[in-house]
């Protein structure tokens, strides 16, 4: 698809930028040398043959997987996506992580005997709720997965999502088994107070700022996560400045920002907080233009925005594929954490002591990626996103109008060319010179990443 920009031309199909005055002749020779008409009939050859309702759980070699212990949650964040609470009756016992383990674990060993290389497992624990609520439960699992991987000479890379509501005694803990922790902190302390309260009403910032510093003190790999409504947007510099002063010279440290999109209490709370739609990006442009001018143009890989996708993708979701699955509160066995209760791909389950997966299931994900590889083609950001992650679409509740994540990549991409064009700041894009035999005058560029 060709997209005009000042006196250029964007190909959003190749990734190449020319000038809108080039000659035919020459605009056939780029598109012969950057052909990539086989690749995409290839990249959908393969999606279509896999059928959604035959689907099956037939790998033998696995390096990932997370668990989810429970649904429950000691929190109730303005704009939590699974609304969680405290009474849900789901919850996974010591022995159902023990099977689910081994089962992995064996996975494991095979994987490094077939590609001849040892791996590291990588086990993560997150989820619907805060994976800490029952501390007994998570402390068990965790040391269980140690035992088993030292047992088996595997080695172990251990990461946490938690809300930070942590006493010292959880904090040594973590510090001295987990290898990456992502704390969910709202940024400043008025914003942790509001949105971010206890189940009782209580204000959290004053013990979730002594998790980060108590763990940043340690240099922890460390990020910390905050979810911002539209009518804070403003405050992004604030709030890069409060959350680095928590985590002081810890070099392992980033902030993860990420814009509040209206699914689960947030509709709930929406009224609450003055829906404008400001452009999240303006805002965040804003702010790394005040790290570039007051911190360095070095600080800026401290920040990132898990929205903006800077990889180019056959397809933006592989969850079909099965590499990475997940074990939820109710022993049921999922291919994408991220996806809600009821539009979840079921591969297997934890079945009187025992993993069974299921021999064929109905994968929605794999439904949802073949329609947006095809239809989303006329995209500017089609090339970086193929469609996006397709939990987007599951949770869509109005469908007749577009989804606010592909608003903001399209949003993003306009941005990125626009300021590669003006050289401007374009988060790690450039352009750089084609040269064609015969046509050295001409002028035309690909965009290169550099990370």
């Amino acid at each position: 698809m060709l997209f005009s920009f000042q006196d250029y031309v964007f190909d959003s199909d190749r990734l190449i930028i020319y000038n809108i005055s080039e000659s035919k002749e020459f605009i056939d020779v780029l598109k012969l040398k950057f052909d990539i008409e086989e690749k995409n009939k290839a990249v959908l050859a393969e999606l279509i043959s896999n059928k959604s309702e035959n689907m099956r759980m037939d790998k033998i070699a696995i390096n990932r997987a997370g668990i989810c212990l429970t649904y429950n949650c000691n929190l109730r964040c303005d704009y939590c996506s699974n609304s969680s609470g405290d009474n849900d009756t789901n919850i996974l016992t010591i022995e159902d992580v023990q099977v689910y383990i081994k089962d992995i674990i064996k996975k494991s060993i095979i994987s490094r005997l077939i590609n001849k290389k040892i791996k590291p497992l990588n086990i993560y624990f997150t989820g619907g709720g805060e994976p800490t609520f029952r501390w007994d439960l998570f402390r068990e699992s965790v040391l269980f997965i140690k035992e088993e991987c030292t047992k088996n000479n595997i080695p172990l890379f251990l990461g946490l999502t938690t809300n930070g509501v942590l006493n010292d005694e959880q904090i040594g803990f973590i510090s001295d088994n987990v290898d990456h922790i992502m704390i969910s902190y709202d940024g400043l302390p008025e914003l942790q107070n509001k949105n971010r309260k206890s189940a009782n009403q209580q204000c959290t910032n004053e013990i979730v700022e002594n998790t980060i510093k108590r763990l940043s003190d340690k240099k922890i790999s460390m990020n910390v996560r905050t979810t911002v409504w539209e009518d804070d947007y403003f405050k992004l510099r604030r709030m890069y400045d409060h959350v680095f002063s928590l985590v002081g010279d810890n070099p392992n440290a980033k902030w993860s920002v990420y814009p509040t999109f209206y699914e689960g209490r947030a509709l709930e709370n929406l009224k609450n907080h003055g829906k404008t739609n400001k452009s999240f990006l303006y805002y965040y442009i804003s702010l790394l233009d005040y790290i570039i001018l007051e911190k360095g143009k070095d600080k800026l890989n401290t920040v990132e925005v898990p929205l903006y996708n800077n990889e180019i993708s056959e397809i933006f979701c592989g969850e079909y594929r099965c590499n990475n699955p997940w074990l939820l509160p109710d022993k049921s066995i999922v291919t994408c954490i991220e996806s809600c209760k009821g539009n979840q791909t079921v591969i297997g389950k934890i079945n009187e002591g025992k993993v069974e997966y299921y021999h064929k299931y109905n994968d929605k994900l794999l439904e949802i990626i073949q329609q947006k590889f095809v239809e989303c083609r006329e995209c500017i950001a089609y090339n970086f996103c193929k469609g996006g992650c397709p939990i987007w679409e599951l949770r869509n509740i109005n469908k007749d109008s577009e989804l606010p994540e592909c608003m903001a990549q399209k949003e993003y991409w306009t941005y990125v060319i626009e300021a590669m064009l003006l050289g401007k700041y374009s988060f790690g894009w450039r352009l750089q010179k084609i040269c064609v035999q015969n046509y050295e005058q001409h002028e035309a560029y690909k965009l290169v990443f550099d990370k």
